[in-house]
């Protein structure tokens, strides 16, 4: 076991949607890149997400573009910025042993609160059950709504590619179009809603079951509680 150095995070000003993961993996460390295993599907997930929405341009990009992507900082710089995402980790150094998630000691965070500050992030989103778990615990506090997705390890055989498509559209112009019309119709859902001594699980299962749309609905009710 060593202690071992994370990486800075990827952003643009612009960027709305921050991904964290628990700490880079040993091929990361060394190469100085997020997700360096070719295995990951972390940046084919990206990739194919920025073509989804229109704004992938192959001639953007150096080819081969996924090699490039697994080895190559700026690559990744373009199209993170292009899509309007940061990438970071929870963890800025810690000791660990090679890339076990459960071996890691004496954690030293890195400052969430100062990334959010100097962007415009509205969403978070943990890739991986231990990421989610160690956010929930050390940051929740944070005032920026956050989903907690499949792992893109290669170590996670039920990854689901559309769950991250979902989650990276609530920030999107099209979720703000449907979350618009989704609040402006259920306006007197939630102010009779209001006039009921319900607890808030009773009035977002309500939620839940009206519209049927469990990530959306998760975003629109940080929204209203936020009071946006």
């Amino acid at each position: 076991m060593s202690r071992e150095k994370g990486l800075p995070p990827i952003y643009t000003e612009e960027s709305k949607v921050l991904i964290l993961g628990t700490f880079p993996a040993k091929e990361s460390r060394e190469s100085g890149v997020y997700y360096a295993n070719p295995n990951n599907k972390f940046w084919e997930t990206i990739c194919d997400y920025d073509l989804k929405s229109g704004g992938y341009h192959i001639s953007h990009l150096p080819r081969p573009i996924l090699p490039a992507l697994h080895s190559d900082s700026g690559t990744q710089t373009k199209l993170l910025g292009r899509c309007g995402i940061a990438v970071w980790d929870l963890i800025d150094e810690c000791d660990i042993q090679g890339s076990s998630n459960k071996s890691i000691k004496n954690p030293k965070f890195n400052d969430i609160q100062g990334l959010l500050d100097k962007t415009e992030i509205e969403l978070i989103l943990l890739n991986g059950k231990d990421a989610l778990e160690m956010y929930e615990k050390h940051f929740k506090g944070l005032p920026v709504h956050h989903i907690g997705l499949p792992s893109t390890s290669p170590a996670n055989p039920s990854f689901d590619k559309d769950t991250w498509f979902n989650a990276m559209k609530i920030v999107s112009d099209e979720y703000r179009v449907i979350a618009k019309d989704i609040i402006d119709g259920i306006d007197h859902y939630i102010e009779q809603m209001k006039l009921i001594p319900d607890s808030d699980e009773d009035v977002e299962k309500g939620l839940a079951d009206y519209l049927n749309k469990d990530i959306l609905v998760e975003a629109v009710i940080a929204q209203i509680k936020r009071g946006k």
